[in-house]
């Protein structure tokens, strides 16, 4: 893999360490918002990575023609394989879009960022708020 210059969100950091290997440096690369867009249409399949892609490629529709070049840059030519991360994808989209909302960004904002409706933002905040989820992160 080349060294580039990761496109993250400081935020973004702390929800890293709960991916697993591989998938968490995709993180690092990508921001975890277009991380778990690749887990959603990915998990469980490896996915190969052109050398380039332009408009209208499904990595670039999929994360946007930018970050799509960033990860084809980094991992030209490789197979990762996606995990389907079924029970922390969850877990990690839950503290995202809290981390998101705790930041100021409005529900229509994490809507649009994580791929969502405004009313399944507000059904991760209310179930985090039945459970009583502690969805902040450590700093340290």
């Amino acid at each position: 893999m080349q060294s580039l210059r990761p496109i993250l969100d400081p935020a973004d950091e702390a929800l890293l360490t709960l991916l697993p290997g591989e998938l968490a440096e995709i993180g690092r690369l990508i921001g975890v918002a277009s991380c778990i867009k690749l887990v959603e249409t990915w998990g469980g399949r490896r996915l190969y990575i052109p050398a380039h892609v332009t408009n209208g490629h499904p990595l670039a529709e999929l994360l946007g023609l930018d970050v799509a070049m960033a990860l084809c840059t980094a991992y030209a030519g490789e197979r990762p394989e996606i995990p389907r991360a079924q029970g922390w994808r969850q877990t990690i989209k839950a503290h995202a879009i809290a981390l998101a909302r705790a930041s100021g960004l409005s529900q229509a904002e994490v809507a649009r960022q994580y791929g969502m409706t405004e009313r399944g933002v507000r059904k991760v905040e209310r179930r985090a708020e039945r459970t009583g989820s502690d969805v902040q992160l450590p700093l340290f």
